[in-house]
């Protein structure tokens, strides 16, 4: 638990810095595209790795998408689990920490 308390301290003095670098503007339009959400964050049982989902719009497809991460809990490294599909979630973590399991749309249900 400690080292999740470690990654969450490190992670928001690092938006802070970079809150405190970027020069103000107002939103655009445009901007909506850029935003990405970092969703269903889960620790592994042994507590060295963190997994979520971060979902963005994909603005050519004109539909979100989604990949699950695993992070290290130092946050040295970072892991792909996923290519972009559509709704990647239910993500957990097999008891023992060594499977990961999900559910996700297949390209079939995109062309629908």
């Amino acid at each position: 638990m400690q080292k999740l308390y470690r990654l969450t301290v490190l992670l928001l003095f690092s938006q802070w810095v970079n809150a405190q670098t970027t020069p103000t503007r107002f939103i655009q339009p445009s901007d909506v595209y850029r935003l990405q959400q970092i969703q269903n964050a889960k620790l592994s049982p042994e507590g060295n790795w963190i997994m979520y989902s971060l979902s963005s719009i994909d603005s050519a497809k004109d539909k979100n998408s989604s990949k699950l991460y695993m992070v290290s809990w130092d946050g040295k490294e970072t892991v792909c689990l996923t290519e972009q599909t559509q709704g990647v979630g239910s993500a957990q973590w097999s008891p023992d920490g060594k499977y990961i399991s999900f559910v996700s749309s297949s390209k079939d249900d995109e062309n629908r």
